[in-house]
């Protein structure tokens, strides 16, 4: 029977570095084994690692964590040799109960540089971390919880991306099928009825490990990090989402808000929010932003008072997009009624930081007149920069300028070099539009 990782980690790391490392094992990289012992050893006695080495030596967790992120720094691949002494500093710190040191070993399982243990020893790693109050380890379980492809019955094809579910199949099933014939109406009743139980095993274990994830976010020790307290939140407003049955027995772990692992409980995050906004938490302000703007969120309706408050503060603390955002809103009299001096401020400030949005919003404010005194001088002064910083639609402007001689001179050589700049900033923003959706983020 396979021993628990922890303890085969433990047993394997005991012993000396020489006598646990095979004779015949190489690192990878340029570095022999015993090359690579030695300038370990020279790195950590040098005059920049020796004093924390001499506390990790002595037991430090601390020191201990700052050696083995040195040694990450310092060297690259996943030697044997490198890797063995990462996990016999960091046994010493998980011993001491030290939540850091799980979430490095948590890591190092996760991917795959330990030569035994999988997904499932990391999510103990991560939640051992976690349970000590380390929020990079409630946060890395959190991650994995919510993965379609992390779970005990989950297994892994060759090149790491093909899964697909093992059957849980009884004995009696196992006979039956083989008595049965394969098109028979008996066996099909058979493999549908392996296959639910398959799934349900599955949801069952993956509401278990959401749930799980949510009381370690949401523990008292982590109340003050914003950071673990954003995937709570976040958590809270859009739900878990998990995959369709029929997704899963045809082995297609795609997500989709149809079904989910935990659902959405909206009003559960207005607390952690607030208090975070409180405190000028860029990422609270943030998102209470969006959602009182868009007001598609059950319990966060459009408010044009508290998107102003929450949108200006956070512009108010350098944040570009947030600057741009309120002042196009206020401009544009959608969702809410306009104020243009507030707009005009805070695209002011967007477009003194670069951004080539806020310059075509005021370009086009000059242009017709809205809320500005119409000045189609100043406009087309800001039409150009826009079209510089990258705005195709500010570059089609510029090329029109020039075609149609809007300014009393028309120049076909201008016009052309514009056509082609705002080509260019159409594929860029089509490409940045690709990465916004891709990673979930919204444009505004």
């Amino acid at each position: 029977m396979k021993r628990p990782i922890a303890i085969s980690i433990a047993a394997a790391f005991l012993t000396p570095i020489a006598a646990a490392v095979p004779a015949s094992a190489q690192d990878v990289g340029t570095f022999t084994r015993e090359d690579l012992k030695a300038d370990i050893e020279a790195f950590l006695t040098s005059s920049e690692m020796a004093r924390v080495r001499t506390s990790a030596d002595r037991g430090d967790p601390y020191s201990i964590i700052k050696v083995v992120d040195a040694l990450d720094k310092k060297y690259s691949g996943n030697s044997i040799v490198l890797i063995e002494v990462k996990v016999r500093y960091l046994a010493v710190a998980m011993g001491k109960g030290y939540g850091p040191a799980f979430f490095r070993m948590g890591e190092m399982v996760r991917l795959g540089q330990l030569p035994e243990g999988g997904p499932m020893d990391a999510l103990d790693f991560f939640e051992k971390g976690a349970a000590a109050g380390d929020a990079d380890s409630a946060i890395a379980y959190f991650k994995m919880a919510r993965d379609l492809r992390v779970c005990s019955i989950c297994e892994q094809g060759p090149r790491g991306t093909e899964t697909k579910l093992i059957e849980q199949v009884t004995h009696s099933e196992t006979a039956a099928m083989k008595n049965a014939g394969v098109f028979s109406n008996e066996y099909v009743q058979i493999r549908r009825g392996i296959e639910d139980r398959t799934v349900s095993t599955y949801n069952v274990e993956k509401m278990a490990l959401v749930k799980k994830a949510i009381g370690l976010l949401d523990q008292d020790s982590l109340k003050a990090n914003w950071d673990a307290q954003s995937f709570l939140a976040n958590a809270y407003i859009y739900g878990v989402n998990g995959a369709k049955s029929i997704d899963l027995r045809n082995g297609k772990f795609v997500e989709t808000g149809d079904s989910k692992f935990m659902n959405a409980d909206p009003a559960k995050a207005r607390p952690i929010l607030e208090r975070f906004a409180a405190s000028k938490e860029q990422g609270a302000l943030d998102l209470l932003s969006r959602l009182y703007l868009t007001g598609v969120i059950n319990g966060y309706p459009k408010d044009r008072a508290k998107f102003i408050s929450y949108t200006s503060q956070l512009a108010d603390l350098g944040n570009t997009n947030a600057a741009y955002r309120l002042g196009h809103f206020m401009v544009a009299g959608d969702p809410f009624p306009p104020d243009f001096d507030l707009g005009a401020k805070y695209l002011y400030i967007a477009h003194e930081a670069g951004s080539a949005r806020a310059t075509l919003d005021l370009a086009r404010m000059f242009y017709s007149g809205r809320g500005v005194p119409k000045n189609e001088a100043t406009a087309f002064s800001l039409f150009e920069i826009a079209g510089n910083r990258g705005s195709s639609d500010a570059a089609d402007v510029m090329a029109q300028y020039w075609r149609d001689g809007i300014g009393g001179t028309a120049n076909p050589m201008r016009a052309e070099i514009w056509a082609k700049k705002a080509k260019e900033n159409r594929d860029k923003e089509a490409a940045a539009a690709a990465l916004t959706k891709q990673l979930g983020l919204s444009p505004i």
